[in-house]
């Protein structure tokens, strides 16, 4: 849109529909916690009586767009 990179957000709340949040990504500061984990199980439950093995993977994303937002280079768009 307009030489713009659009990205969805399947968590945007429902109640911004046909909003957009509209800022540089390069101003947001991203932080990680710890290393990603997997985790292999075939023994909870009834896996192992069914021969199925179930993976759940995790990791710690954060962000921090507080200085964008406070001098006014985040903004919400309505009515899209």
């Amino acid at each position: 849109m307009w030489g713009i990179p659009i990205y969805r957000d399947p968590f945007w709340p429902a109640a911004k529909v046909g909003t957009a949040l509209v800022l540089n990504a390069a101003e947001v500061d991203l932080y990680f916690g710890q290393d990603y984990t997997i985790d292999v199980s075939s023994e909870a439950g009834s896996r192992f009586d069914q021969n199925v093995t179930g993976y759940r993977g995790e990791e710690e994303m954060g962000f921090n767009a507080e200085p964008a937002v406070r001098t006014g280079r985040v903004q919400i768009v309505s009515g899209i």
